[in-house]
C-alpha cells in the first residue's frame, strides 16, 4: 500500500446508526467527503470546525493529524466515535 502525505497512521472507528460494523475513516479525503455528505448529527460549531480544518488540509494548509484530532473531536460530541 502506497501511502500519501493525508493518510493518517491510524484509521479513525466511527460508530454509525445505519451499520452493523464501525466504519473506519483511513484519510483526510475520507473524513472530508464523510462530513460532507454523510454526518449523522446535528452540525455544531466543532464539526464545522472538523470541517474546515480537512479542507484546509486537502489544500496544504493544515497538518494531516491536526485534521484527524479535529474529527475525532467532533464524533465524540456526536457519540459516534469508536476508536482511534
Amino acid at each position: 500500500m502506497a501511502w500519501s502525505r493525508l493518510d493518517w497512521h491510524a484509521p479513525v472507528f466511527l460508530s454509525l446508526p445505519d451499520s452493523i460494523e464501525p466504519e473506519p475513516i483511513l484519510a483526510v479525503d475520507e473524513a472530508s467527503e464523510f462530513l460532507a455528505n454523510r454526518w449523522p448529527a446535528e452540525k455544531t460549531n466543532v464539526y464545522w470546525l472538523a470541517a474546515t480544518l480537512c479542507t484546509r488540509c486537502i489544500h496544504g494548509q493544515v497538518d494531516p493529524l491536526v485534521a484527524r484530532e479535529a474529527l475525532v473531536a467532533a464524533a465524540e460530541e456526536a457519540g459516534i466515535y469508536m476508536a482511534a
